[in-house]
């Protein structure tokens, strides 16, 4: 047998994938079913405005209830609203509710919140664009809690 690593066409277009999870041409996430693309910069960017306006427009309580009933599809609630999930890389299934609650309240509020502190803003300002540099755009809390981000606008992944 050869050394040679052999590189993956992507089933729907037929480009190499790279070293990314999801082809670099299309978007497709690889080993999720069709039309289930990385979410883009855009939506990513997106979805953390919307999260920031719905948590202000309820004071925080409305937003956090609605949480808690969306993190068991892998979403908060502007990733329900856009259309977006939380991918569990390992499973490839949607991220479950215990993961939703490790990535989004101790990961991403928490920690976060401790970082700026201690940094006084820096590593706030650093880690928001930490998704632009990452090969398959993940910020802190995603390759800690090992997800990605996808735009699966026709609903068709599996819950946890």
């Amino acid at each position: 047998m050869s050394n040679l690593t052999l590189i993956k066409p992507c089933p729907y277009c037929g480009r190499e994938w790279g070293e990314r999870v999801y082809c670099q041409s299309r978007g497709q996430v690889d080993g999720l079913p069709e039309g289930v693309v990385m979410a883009t910069l855009a939506r990513r960017l997106g979805g953390f405005l919307l999260d920031s306006l719905l948590s202000s427009l309820t004071l925080g309580i409305g937003w956090l209830i609605w949480c808690v009933i969306v993190w068991g599809r892998g979403q908060t609630p502007a990733k329900q609203l856009l259309g977006m999930r939380c991918v569990h890389l390992v499973h490839s299934n949607s991220a479950s509710w215990g993961r939703m609650a490790l990535r989004e309240f101790l990961l991403k509020l928490v920690l976060m919140s401790l970082l700026t502190v201690a940094t006084l803003g820096l590593a706030t300002l650093v880690l928001s664009f930490q998704l632009m540099w990452t090969k398959n755009r993940q910020q802190l809390w995603d390759l800690i809690a090992d997800t990605i981000v996808v735009h699966d606008p026709n609903k068709r992944l599996t819950v946890g």
